[in-house]
């Protein structure tokens, strides 16, 4: 005859009695994956303006770059280089800006350009605010030091912590170089844009460029995560 089951009651265990083992694991909040940033927004040209409008998602294609860009090639497409023979490699396929910048910029003139959205400073004095894609990126970020990455850095696209062959990647190539275009966007910005010590460009501030590893669609509220970590400083390129 079968050995009737008992049943502790709860006062057994309130009383000191040790706990039954349980057999459910859980995963504590602490220790789960936590993505380096999130895309605050995405933009994209057909053609060679300075600013891009914007969209909700955009298609990235492997050692090309974004889907429908005026910068789209495994050659360098930017206006400025196109002059040079044999054509160099294209790394400037993406430009990743960060969103926390862009919100500090003050522009208290714009330039034969400018579409910035307006508001009232201090004294009525009229200052001009930065939005994504005004000053060209494709990919506007929160939560992450883009300047502070290495050399080679892998960021993917996803909304899941765990990786999967069908996310974007892109290799982080270099630093973009804040040119005159910035400066006649918004009077003023250029010297926002870098750090000056004795004349000399000791740090630049406009966001980095980057080449498509694996294609795939990304989308405002998409997390990013660095997959790999580079190796060296960041240069222009």
């Amino acid at each position: 005859m079968a050995s009737p089951v008992c049943y502790a009651s709860e006062s057994y265990f309130l009383g000191g009695a040790p706990l039954p083992p349980s057999t459910t694991s859980f995963t504590s909040p602490s220790s789960l994956p936590v993505p380096a940033g999130t895309i605050l927004s995405l933009s994209l040209s057909p053609t060679h303006t300075f600013s891009k409008p914007p969209l909700p998602r955009l298609t990235l294609i492997p050692g090309l770059g974004v889907e429908g860009d005026c910068h789209l090639g495994a050659d360098i497409q930017h206006l400025s280089r196109r002059a040079v023979r044999p054509l160099p490699e294209n790394l400037r396929q993406v430009h990743l800006m960060s969103g926390e910048f862009l919100e500090g910029l003050v522009i208290r003139e714009m330039g034969e350009e400018g579409k910035a959205g307006e508001e009232e400073g201090e004294g009525g004095r009229k200052r001009r605010k930065v939005k994504p894609g005004d000053l060209g990126e494709n990919i506007t970020t929160t939560g992450i030091d883009l300047e502070g990455l290495s050399r080679g850095t892998i960021l993917r696209f996803s909304s899941s912590p765990t990786a999967s062959d069908g996310d974007a990647r892109i290799r982080i190539t270099g630093l973009r170089n804040p040119c005159h275009q910035i400066e006649k966007f918004g009077k003023g910005l250029l010297g926002q844009c870098t750090v000056r010590e004795g004349g000399v460009v000791v740090q630049r501030k406009a966001g980095v460029m980057g080449v498509v590893l694996t294609g795939g669609v990304v989308e405002r509220g998409m997390s990013v995560w660095v997959e790999v970590e580079g190796e060296g400083a960041l240069d222009v390129v």
